[in-house]
């Protein structure tokens, strides 16, 4: 990773880690209340490229009712490069992850599953204030990812449905 004071200004505004730990423990949470179990590790690095990428964002149902495989197979334009933003936010995933981690915002279970972490807060206006709407829509797709995925049986079904191994 590099030094923070190395990076671009835009870049670290645009990829700030607490941002990132914010959307995947929105997306953790709401997959943990849904399944009642923890997120598969691997998945976690799904949840940004999809989350971050306005026009994928955008274009996600608006219910779980909506089964994954059939959304996915009506909307190929999200998975034109998608591999490839997987990769390319491999490493803000991982330092999203780690910060999450280091302010126990989300927590590492037993059989290496993801969990929110005790210091874990919901975000909500008040906690907020400075969160522009896309911002605010980057955090609800983000619980939403969490609940769909829920309902999408096993992590190797989701990178499936979505071109990718993990």
């Amino acid at each position: 990773m590099r030094a923070w004071d190395d990076r671009v200004i835009e870049v670290a505004y645009l990829f700030n880690p607490a941002f990132g730990a914010t959307l995947i423990a929105e997306a953790v949470e709401d997959y943990n209340d849904k399944a009642n179990r923890a997120l598969p590790f691997a998945a976690v690095f799904l949840i940004l490229p999809i989350v971050l990428h306005e026009n994928t964002r955008r274009a996600l149902p608006k219910s779980t009712i909506t089964a994954l495989l059939p959304w996915v197979q009506d909307h190929r334009e999200n998975l034109v490069g998608f591999a490839d933003r997987v990769q390319q936010l491999e490493k803000m995933t991982r330092e999203s992850v780690l910060f999450g981690l280091q302010t126990q915002v989300l927590q590492v279970s037993a059989d290496g599953s993801i969990t929110v972490g005790d210091l874990r807060k919901s975000v909500t206006a008040k906690r907020t204030p400075l969160f522009t709407d896309e911002a605010t829509e980057c955090v609800e797709r983000s619980g939403f990812l969490g609940r769909w995925f829920a309902t999408s049986g096993p992590a190797v079904n989701i990178f499936s449905a979505w071109g990718i191994a993990p």
